[in-house]
């Protein structure tokens, strides 16, 4: 008699689970940018601020592959706003580095100086990022402000999906093996 190969059993759910990434570390920020030309821009009085204090902040650009994370403080013009989220170069070529710290992904912390081409990532940017879907969007009443707070207090739509389909799949399968 002869052994068929036996196929691992595979639930219908995990298939179709919903927030798989095909390969989240090959994909580039510029895959969630936006293209129109208005953004938030950085005020240039922060930028005076963290320049006259020699306070470095992480750049990244549109061909980086990771970020530091988005905080609740995002957007918020004081000393520490270097803390909340990083700044994005529009300009990729950009400036010289200033006493930069080189860090994974494409990322570096340096001083930014005033009038230099960076600007804060949008909510929209953002919500894409952090893997909501494209039909997602808040309602008129919420200010931007109030957006960038919701987004920096949420967690990562597609880190939430590998965490369950690792538990609901993978554990099991371990576990019946």
């Amino acid at each position: 008699m002869a052994f068929q190969s036996e196929q691992p059993r595979v639930h219908p759910l995990e298939t179709e689970f919903p927030g798989l990434l095909e390969s989240p570390e090959n994909r580039q920020l510029s895959e969630y940018l936006q293209l129109q030309k208005e953004h938030q821009s950085v005020p240039e009085r922060l930028l005076d601020l963290l320049w006259e204090k020699g306070q470095r902040w992480e750049v990244v650009t549109p061909n980086s592959t990771s970020s530091s994370t988005f905080t609740s403080g995002y957007t918020t013009p004081c000393f520490d706003a270097h803390r909340f989220g990083p700044l994005l170069a529009t300009d990729a070529e950009g400036r010289p580095e200033l006493e930069p710290r080189h860090l994974p992904g494409g990322r570096v912390q340096r001083l930014v100086a005033p009038g230099e081409d960076v600007r804060y990532f949008t909510p929209l940017e953002l919500l894409q990022i952090h893997g909501f879907p494209k039909s997602f969007h808040f309602p008129e009443t919420v200010t931007e402000h109030q957006r960038y707070k919701l987004i920096g207090d949420s967690i990562s739509v597609d880190v939430v999906a590998e965490l369950l389909r690792y538990l609901l799949f993978e554990k099991i399968k371990a576990a019946s093996s």
